[in-house]
């Protein structure tokens, strides 16, 4: 079976959340009253109470998103590789989540007969399963396939400038691994505020981090006489920067997500970080202080002979 046939089996899979509430509408449910319990106290008795019908169209709702964001996934797995297949798994314990959450409220109301009376006892069995489906989704995506050998570290000659010649280069970096993240947030945030706890500050709790994500998913990247500058995209806010002075060094190797700390803006040890947005080759800065830091970018070739060409005509920050 093929990696492609694989993602793509994975990504069917997400959608079968969906399918389950798509066959257990309200309708359904023998009993089941306009209301329905979504949040239950310390004693055991439920203190939050929802529409029926709303609850269950934002769960399908959530479902629905888990499984769009599965065809995303599926798509670039060969271009993101262990990235995507995070995702698939992701996507199938979210999607599966709002299914086994589902289950769980209407069971538990119309088995009490009423809102008032649900109990929850064992069926929040069927909430934890569901979230556990993301495990044989993420198995059915496939192993981490064999990569080529990492290609060791290459200087390459710095580019041929005038004395009083200037150039720049620069890169728009975007992440679909990161904006997938930062939408299952939301998706979580938005499941709970509805469902479970419908209260103001519980979206506090995802949107912030939702909101860092996406500020990250689009990263402009530049090398000029200045240096090296990352820039969010969307809010236009620097925020690593390097001067030239301070590089002994611009290299091309292979950077590999798992051993840079994963992905985003990754801080492993205190003398290395990196931006990372996919698996391949990057450029690595060797600083003067013995930090380094890399950044996944497409022809790193050109960035690195450019910053090396510029820090030969500078004198070096010791």
């Amino acid at each position: 079976m093929t990696p492609r046939l694989r993602a793509a089996l994975a990504a069917i899979a997400s959608w079968v959340p969906a399918g389950v509430l798509l066959a257990s509408p309200p309708g359904r449910w023998h009993d089941l009253p306009a209301t329905v319990a979504t949040h239950w106290g310390t004693s055991g008795r439920p203190n939050g109470f929802t529409g029926t019908n709303t609850t269950w169209t934002v769960t399908l709702a959530a479902t629905l998103l888990a499984g769009a964001v599965a065809i995303a996934a599926a798509a670039t797995a060969k271009r993101f590789g262990l990235g995507s297949r995070l995702l698939l798994g992701a996507a199938g314990g979210v999607g599966g989540a709002a299914a086994g959450l589902w289950l769980v409220i209407a069971a538990a109301t119309a088995g009490a007969g009423s809102a008032a009376d649900a109990r929850l006892g064992w069926g929040l069995v069927w909430f934890f399963l569901g979230l556990a489906y993301g495990i044989p989704v993420y198995a059915l995506a496939g192993p981490q396939p064999a990569t080529r050998e990492p290609f060791e570290s290459v200087t390459p000659d710095a580019m041929p400038l005038g004395p009083t010649q200037q150039a720049a280069w620069t890169t728009v970096l975007r992440s679909p691994l990161l904006i997938g993240a930062a939408a299952a947030a939301l998706l979580v945030g938005a499941l709970a505020t509805a469902t479970i706890a419908p209260r103001p500050w519980t979206w506090a709790i995802l949107v912030i981090p939702a909101a860092v994500l996406l500020t990250l998913a689009e990263v402009r990247v530049s090398a000029d006489r200045r240096g090296l500058r990352l820039t969010a995209g969307l809010l236009r806010l620097p925020f690593k920067r390097i001067p030239l002075h301070r590089i002994a060094r611009a290299s091309v190797e292979h950077i590999d997500p798992l051993r840079w700390g994963g992905w985003g803006y990754r801080i492993v040890v205190p003398d290395r970080s990196a931006f990372v947005t996919r698996s391949g080759p990057g450029l690595v800065l060797d600083l003067t202080n013995g930090h380094r830091f890399a950044v996944t970018v497409a022809d790193p070739e050109v960035p690195a002979a450019l910053l090396n060409a510029l820090r030969d005509r500078e004198p070096v920050d010791m």
